[in-house]
């Protein structure tokens, strides 16, 4: 299983991956949100899984998977956020 990890925060993003890694995944990590877009796109069949951060440089996680979604990549995606509102 191949997963796609999009954070900033670098030790989060590094935990994150050592972690699934040592589990038996196949990790990628991206750090910016109009990267993690053309990445899916050109390799949509790619990822089992994205783990999505909410806030993000140059895009923001909502608006990639808006993105993904309209591109009908239906790859699955876990929000992960610092956001502690219930309308996020």
């Amino acid at each position: 299983m191949r997963i796609l990890i999009v954070e900033d925060e670098e030790k989060l993003a590094e935990a994150l991956s050592k972690g699934l890694t040592k589990q038996g995944y196949a990790v990628d990590v991206l750090n910016d949100g109009k990267k993690a877009f053309t990445r899916i796109s050109l390799h949509r069949d790619d990822y089992d899984l994205i783990v999505l951060d909410l806030m993000l440089p140059s895009m923001d996680g909502h608006d990639l998977c808006k993105e993904i979604r309209a591109l009908e990549i239906t790859t699955p995606v876990l929000i992960l956020t610092a956001r502690n509102e219930t309308e996020n």
